[in-house]
């Protein structure tokens, strides 16, 4: 009786070693988020300076970030579909065309990174 349950107990043990095993490529992979894009349109970004942000300007709430930027993404999309300009005031920059499109490429890859982030956390 003794025998078989440590047979029983070695099969559990190593089904549950190679459970663990396998899913750490999955966990490593969403461990790894891009690194931000550089653009003329915001200082340069890191994860730390991104992630210390949302902590400092909303409590380590990362819903209010990403929906801010998601709206940002949403609005140059439907400017761009007008084939209209984004106006950018403070910056004195108008941007249209090839250049908007660039800019939207910009903030598609900001928002998934920032979503990539927010998963870590």
């Amino acid at each position: 009786m003794r025998d078989i349950l440590i047979i029983n107990f070695r099969s559990w043990l190593t089904a549950l070693v190679l459970l663990i095993i396998a899913a750490l490529p999955a966990a490593a992979e969403t461990g790894n988020c891009e690194n931000f894009p550089q653009s003329a349109h915001w200082n340069k970004l890191t994860h730390e300076s991104i992630t210390s942000y949302v902590q400092r300007k909303h409590d380590g709430d990362w819903v209010p970030y990403i929906a801010k930027w998601e709206k940002q993404l949403q609005s140059m999309k439907d400017i761009h579909k007008r084939g209209g300009s984004a106006i950018f005031k403070s910056k004195g920059v108008s941007l249209s065309g090839e250049e908007l499109l660039g800019y939207i490429a910009e903030l598609e890859k900001r928002v998934a990174i920032t979503r990539c982030l927010s998963e870590q956390q």
